[in-house]
């Protein structure tokens, strides 16, 4: 145990040191020479020195003693058991020397590259992206979840292990798919942005990856039709009026996000010879999750056939700016805050179990997965839902895709239940 040897054929006593000593600045291992290239002389002196090692690594655990104490007990103990070595003749005396007792300062430990301030750097760069104060707010305390398990691990450079170490200490909190997700997303987007400004050279969370076991029992659900059939039908739904609605089928036939709908202004209803939507920044308190969320997009037919427009041109004459009474709620001026509220207590009204139950968000993956079984190609469905294509081709080079090619691929969409015809 513990043998190792050498490139000049030297055997040596190698132990790796407790993390309870490592933590108060001893060294990561002890290695000690013992002076003899021969294999059973190495073993048999192996067996004497590492005993005298652990005891003192227990000893000193205990104790919490500096290194420099340490040192000074190991080189006599070691010195000791040297001399009796060279009295045995079994080697060439001439690899013999005394263990110095002196114990050199550690150089000091530069400032990490990668800190709060690193951090607060790649917000500040956020921030000129324009991405809402509610993905800012969660990138922040994602990012220094990560930071804070770095200092507590007494790391100074983030590195493969100890991110893989951080995703199995998220594991250990139970959190559930999505939030692991979220968590190593975000770490990642951070981590790319401080190799891009070279603060490290390789990204740790590259290497990291999600348990599919933990991903299949928890990814988000989408609506099936038998599920949609009981919300639709439900008094509980129809009670909560025409503007819950029309959001209610925004969402299922546009694909859009819930707070994207609520925000809408009339000014961004286009009736063309193609009928659009437009989701965009540019009224007051509107705001965007990314720069590709910037979109105008086809009316899809079946809120063509409820009437969508008459109910646009009657918000209009009635001299409203908004196509709906919803308002931003708190810090992150959340349009959708009182609409999910309510949808809430639709689902519960209807007996929709909390945490087994497709939810407002999940209208944008049912219209999502639709299109996919439709055969309607990624780039088309990006550009629709308002989200950047990652591939070179379509996502660099590629042109916004022209209103009247977009809707066929809109009326993929074909779950069309609830639509009078």
């Amino acid at each position: 145990m513990y043998l190792l040897r050498l490139p000049n054929s030297v055997y040596y006593t190698r132990i790796s040191t407790p993390s309870t000593l490592r933590n108060v600045g001893y060294p990561n291992e002890i290695r000690l020479s013992l002076f003899t290239r021969n294999r059973k002389i190495a073993s048999r002196r192996n067996i004497e020195q590492s005993r005298i090692i652990l005891s003192l690594f227990d000893n000193y655990s205990a104790s919490q003693q500096p290194f420099v104490d340490f040192k000074a007990e190991l080189a006599q103990h070691i010195n000791e058991l040297r001399r009796s070595f060279q009295s045995s003749k079994e080697d060439d005396s001439s690899l013999f020397r005394p263990l110095s007792k002196t114990v050199y300062s550690p150089m000091p430990k530069s400032k990490p590259l990668v800190d709060m301030q690193a951090l607060g750097r790649f917000i500040a760069s956020k921030n000129l992206e324009r991405v809402s104060a509610l993905t800012i707010k969660q990138l922040q305390q994602r990012c220094t979840d990560f930071l804070s398990f770095m200092e507590e691990q007494g790391a100074d450079v983030p590195s493969n292990s100890l991110a893989m170490r951080y995703r199995d200490y998220l594991l250990s909190r139970d959190v559930s798919h999505k939030t692991l997700k979220d968590y190593l997303a975000a770490n990642k987007q951070f981590f790319n942005w401080c190799v891009g400004h070279e603060l490290i050279a390789v990204n740790p969370f590259v290497v990291v990856k999600l348990p599919l076991t933990k991903k299949s029992r928890n990814a988000r659900q989408r609506w099936t039709v038998p599920c949609l059939k009981r919300l639709f039908s439900h008094p509980a739904y129809s009670d909560q009026g025409i503007q819950f609605n029309w959001v209610t089928l925004i969402l299922m036939y546009q694909g859009c996000r819930p707070y994207e709908a609520c925000q809408l202004r009339l000014e961004d209803i286009n009736f063309a010879s193609i009928p659009n939507m437009t989701f965009s920044d540019k009224g007051e308190q509107q705001h965007l999750k990314t720069v590709s969320s910037k979109r105008s997009v086809p009316i899809h037919s079946c809120l063509l056939k409820r009437g969508f427009l008459s109910y646009v041109a009657e918000r209009r004459s009635q001299g409203k700016t908004q196509l709906f009474d919803y308002i931003p709620r708190g810090a992150d001026s959340d349009w959708s805050k009182d609409y999910r509220d309510a949808f809430g207590d639709v689902l519960d009204a209807i007996g929709f179990k909390p945490g087994d139950r497709a939810t407002a968000y999940s209208f944008r993956h049912t219209f999502v997965d639709e299109l996919k079984q439709a055969g309607i190609e990624e780039h088309v469905t990006a550009q629709l839902i308002g989200h950047q294509h990652a591939k070179l081709t379509y996502g660099h080079y590629g042109k916004p895709i022209p209103i009247k090619i977009l809707v066929n691929s809109i009326e993929a969409f074909r779950i069309v239940l609830y639509c009078k015809t």
